[in-house]
C-alpha cells in the first residue's frame, strides 16, 4: 500500500500519512512519456503500439480458452531484449469496475474529474502522475485483488454504524473462528468492494482509500521473438485468464491501442558458444513463448 505500513491487530483507527490535494494542472498520461536515452522501467514504462492480436487456440473447448499472439511495436523506446527475456506490462483497471468503486466512495462525477495529488512528508507525489481521480483509480490501485486484512481493518473503522463497525472488525481478529469466518467470507465476497457493499455504513475518505489500497503491479510475459530478428516489436504469447486484470485488458486491446510497457531482464537466453549445435528445448513450467523466442534467435544466427 504504497510503502506505508498498515496495523494488522491493532483496533485503534488508521490515520493517514500521505496527503490528498486538488491541484489545477495534470498529465496527459498516466505514466508521461520521459525524455531520456535510459531505458524503460515499471515507474517510467515505454507507451508500445499494439499492432498484432491473433487468437492462436482453432477451437478453445467447452472452457472458451483463448491463446493469443500479440506484437507490440517499441520504435523509438529505447528498449533493448532478447529472447528469454520478460516483458512488463502495466494493467488498469476496467471503466465499469472503476465505476462501482466511485460509487462506493460516493465520488461524483465532479470529484472524479479532479487533477489529484498524493504527497509524502517531503510534498512529493508517490503516484507517478498528477491525474484525475478516476485516471488515479483505474492505473494505480489495485481493485480487483484479494484484500488485505490490514487494509479491512483501516476501512472498517469508517463504519458509522456501531453494530457494523463491531462485526467487521470482529471479523478481522486473529481467533480461530474468526479467521475461519474470514475465509469463507472473503472467497464469496472477493474483493474491497465485496466487503464495502455487505458493511454499506461503511464511508472510506478518498485520501485513506487511495493511501491503504495496494498499488497495481506489473504483470509479466515471456516475450516469445528476438531483437535481432524483431528489431522494432516485441511479441508475447498470453493465455487469457478470466477475470484476469491484465490479459482481459490485453485480449481486449485494439490494433493502434497503446500500452505501457518495459523489459525485465532474464538470465534464460541461448548459450552464445556453439551456435550451431543440436538444442533440444524443454519448458518446464516456463510455456512455449520463450522456445518461439529461442527459435528466432537461432534463426537469425543461422542466417
Amino acid at each position: 500500500a504504497l510503502g506505508i505500513p498498515l496495523k494488522d491487530t491493532t483496533d485503534e483507527p488508521y490515520e493517514p500519512e500521505l496527503k490528498l490535494a486538488f491541484v489545477e494542472e495534470g498529465a496527459a498520461l498516466p505514466y508521461p512519456k520521459m525524455m531520456t536515452v535510459l531505458e524503460p522501467t515499471n515507474r517510467t514504462p515505454a507507451w508500445g503500439t499494439i499492432t498484432a492480436s491473433n487468437e492462436l487456440l482453432k477451437d478453445g473447448g467447452a472452457e472458451k480458452r483463448s491463446t493469443k499472439e500479440l506484437a507490440v511495436d517499441i520504435t523509438g523506446s529505447h528498449i533493448s531484449y532478447q529472447s528469454g527475456d520478460h516483458l512488463g506490462v502495466l494493467p488498469c483497471n476496467s471503466d465499469d469496475v472503476v465505476d462501482q468503486y466511485l460509487t462506493l466512495l460516493n465520488i461524483d462525477s465532479e470529484t472524479a474529474s479532479k487533477i489529484v495529488s498524493l504527497r509524502d512528508d517531503r510534498f512529493k507525489n508517490v503516484f507517478p502522475a498528477r491525474v484525475a481521480v478516476r485516471e488515479a483509480l483505474k492505473w494505480y490501485i489495485d481493485l480487483s485483488g484479494i484484500p488485505k486484512k490490514s487494509t479491512l481493518r483501516a476501512f472498517a473503522h469508517c463504519c458509522t454504524d456501531a453494530n457494523e463497525k463491531k462485526d467487521f472488525l470482529g471479523l478481522l481478529k486473529v481467533t480461530h473462528d474468526a479467521q475461519d469466518k474470514f475465509r469463507k467470507l472473503a472467497s464469496k465476497l472477493r474483493n474491497v468492494a465485496g466487503f464495502l457493499r455487505k458493511y454499506q455504513s461503511c464511508s472510506v475518505p478518498l485520501n485513506l482509500f487511495l493511501e491503504a489500497m495496494p498499488r497495481m503491479a506489473p504483470r509479466y510475459f515471456s516475450i516469445s521473438s528476438d531483437q535481432l530478428t524483431h528489431p522494432n516489436a516485441i511479441h508475447i504469447t498470453v493465455a487469457v485468464v478470466a477475470d484476469g486484470v491484465c490479459t482481459t485488458m490485453l485480449a481486449q486491446m485494439q490494433i493502434g491501442d497503446k500500452v505501457p510497457v518495459f523489459v525485465r531482464k532474464s538470465n534464460f537466453h541461448l548459450p552464445l558458444r556453439a551456435k550451431n549445435r543440436p538444442i533440444i528445448m524443454i519448458g518446464p513450467g516456463t510455456g512455449v513463448a520463450p522456445l518461439i523466442g529461442f527459435m528466432h534467435r537461432r534463426k537469425a544466427w543461422q542466417d
